[in-house]
């Protein structure tokens, strides 16, 4: 396939999104030498890669047609895919265990798994669309399809040239000396580098192209790519390339309005109790997450797993994962039908039973795509409303617009001035995280900081650095001196050049809030206490939590409490205040009075 393949590859906070941007790129078995001088300079390069692949053959032939298997996060899935070479419009049909996922490219990304049709609108990932449709349609070919090339030079034997389109992200493209084939590409996506391998170089009609690939995103998630068919199409059908229908997947028994209590915990975190076919299931409600459950909760309800996918999140790696078909389940009188739950683990912390209560797994985009969504932190409520009743704005109400990854909302809020978009990650606890292109460019976060290792998520541990923001402005209310984290993350979703950072809980909980995905905004009404002060670390230390027997320490700051008292990172904490960690169930939310306090 000549084209750009999207790979579920990035858990944001514990979310699924679809990022990784996997070049798919032309080959053949044929030298074509270049001119003496000729041998870094980027439009000569393409022109001999041209030649290599079939030259003017590729004139006549304006759509590909390819079917094979994926492999990824350690599972094989199947696809088709329909391919537009003028334009780089696409749309693939893969198949994923229980799921059937139907996404493209039309001017813009979408996806559709049997739901909604979801788009992505962040700029970040817009640009990386961009790419994805110039390499698509060979771009670089065109002298009219604006681009900026510029040359590489030679490295490991290899001329290289940069090629960033108008408007679009960069792409590092990688040609065989001798043959003048692309041998790899790397693509600078918006959550970090892409590395596409490619190989077994196959003719097709009067065109060569590559029938495998294998692509390695910045957090170490490999997708195999394995062609088993390829071919030009002709008299191709104008509804090729035509979105599917969205579909309902939510429905409210009995009422036009669903509601639903939930209980803020201490850590804190939104949880619900979601009914299933086989019983009801305490569940965290993330809008940075989708439909998610470890397997040992999916092994109490019986649901049967199958397919894969690498899941990332907050840290620098990636795990396995698989789908498990559920069914319909229920949050009140809201429900879904037809739905599918990612099945992996959570972080030992996050399903550690607190109060009498252990969470199985996370819900959130599901419900927020098919209703519009009201969370009631003063009377700890949440409201569901069919998206065809018009909605009501409340006294003291602002209105922003929403942007997306394709399942998550964004909005855009001003720290010390400088505004940027973030993430409402009510699955995040903590309060505000900035990214450090952010930071950087708006000169913001000034010092060093207090540097902590956090649990982070599905990635693994976080590192990352503690100041203090002076205002922050979102959605009508103005907070100020908000603790705030410098993330040091190299990959997933934390190591965006786009996106500012992360608005976890402890800020969200101070508004009420409408997430209305049809209309594509977000309506906040400011608390009474949106401005109260913030508790935050006064131990020195961070800690995690592997099994109920005891708190480990994480990190020590140096010079703090915790250093001056002796303790150190691998520490094992197993009594707190004169209670056993183990007989009493404490989990670290328990621990948090004893850490935290409010600020100087």
């Amino acid at each position: 396939m000549r084209s750009a393949r999207w790979a579920p590859s990035s858990l944001h906070r514990f979310s699924l999104r679809l990022q990784s941007l996997a070049v798919v790129l032309g080959a053949a078995a044929f030298a074509f030498p270049l001119a003496a001088g000729a041998a870094t300079d980027p439009h000569a390069l393409f022109a001999r890669e041209r030649a290599a692949v079939g030259g003017a053959a590729w004139n006549h032939l304006p759509v590909l047609y390819s079917a094979g298997t994926v492999i990824t996060g350690g599972a094989r899935s199947t696809f088709t895919q329909v391919l537009d070479h003028h334009t780089g419009w696409t749309k693939s049909t893969t198949i994923d265990g229980p799921v059937t996922d139907v996404s493209g490219y039309d001017g813009v990304a979408w996806d559709f798994q049997g739901g909604p049709v979801t788009e992505q609108t962040l700029p970040g990932l817009r640009a990386d669309n961009v790419t994805q449709a110039y390499v698509a349609r060979d771009g670089w070919w065109n002298r009219n399809d604006p681009a900026t090339m510029s040359s590489l030079g030679v490295r490991d034997g290899m001329p290289g040239a940069r090629v960033v389109p108008s408007g679009g992200s960069p792409i590092d493209v990688w040609f065989d000396a001798h043959t003048g084939l692309i041998d790899r590409t790397v693509a600078h996506t918006d959550y970090g580098d892409v590395v596409t391998v490619l190989d077994d170089y196959r003719t097709v009609g009067n065109v060569s192209v590559p029938f495998h690939e294998v692509s390695t995103d910045a957090a170490g998630a490999v997708t195999e790519v394995i062609d088993k068919t390829i071919r030009p199409v002709a008299g191709m059908s104008p509804t090729a390339f035509v979105r599917p229908a969205p579909v309902s997947s939510g429905r409210i028994a009995g009422a036009p309005l669903a509601t639903a209590p939930f209980r803020l915990s201490a850590s804190p975190t939104i949880l619900v109790h979601v009914r299933f076919h086989s019983g009801t299931v305490p569940l965290i409600f993330d809008s940075g997450a989708g439909n998610y459950i470890v397997p040992a909760a999916a092994k109490e309800l019986a649901l049967r797993s199958a397919g894969g996918l690498p899941m990332e999140g907050v840290g620098n790696g990636s795990v396995n994962a698989a789908y498990a078909t559920v069914g319909t389940i229920a949050l009140g009188n809201a429900e879904l039908v037809d739905q599918h739950f990612v099945v992996s683990p959570l972080p030992y912390p996050f399903i550690h039973e607190q109060r009498g209560v252990a969470a199985y797994g996370l819900v959130g985009s599901e419900f927020l795509e098919s209703f519009r969504t009201t969370f009631d932190f003063a009377r700890h409520r949440i409201s569901f409303a069919f998206y065809a009743q018009p909605p009501a704005t409340p006294p003291g109400a602002v209105v922003l617009p929403l942007l997306s990854d394709g399942a998550h909302a964004y909005v855009r809020a001003t720290v010390d001035g400088a505004s940027g978009i973030f993430l409402l990650d009510t699955g995040d606890n903590g309060d505000l995280t900035i990214f450090p292109w952010f930071a950087a460019k708006y000169h913001l976060l000034h010092g060093p900081g207090v540097h902590y290792l956090a649990i982070g998520g599905v990635g693994g541990h976080l590192a990352y650095a503690r100041y203090r923001v002076q205002t922050f402005n979102l959605g009508g209310g103005t907070i100020h001196r908000v603790p705030t984290i410098l993330a040091q993350a190299s990959a997933g979703s934390f190591a965006s050049k786009s996106v500012a950072g992360n608005i976890g809980l402890q800020i969200i909980s101070r508004y009420n809030v409408t997430f209305d995905f049809r209309r594509q905004t977000v309506t906040f009404v400011p608390g009474a206490h949106i401005d109260a002060p913030f508790p935050v670390d006064r131990s020195g230390l961070s800690l995690n939590q592997t099994d109920g027997s005891a708190f480990e320490v994480l990190s020590v700051v140096r010079g703090g409490p915790a250093d001056a008292a002796g303790v150190q990172v691998g520490d094992r904490i197993v009594a707190v205040a004169g209670r056993s960690v183990a007989s009493g169930q404490l989990g670290l939310s328990d621990i948090r009075p004893y850490t935290t306090g409010p600020r100087p």
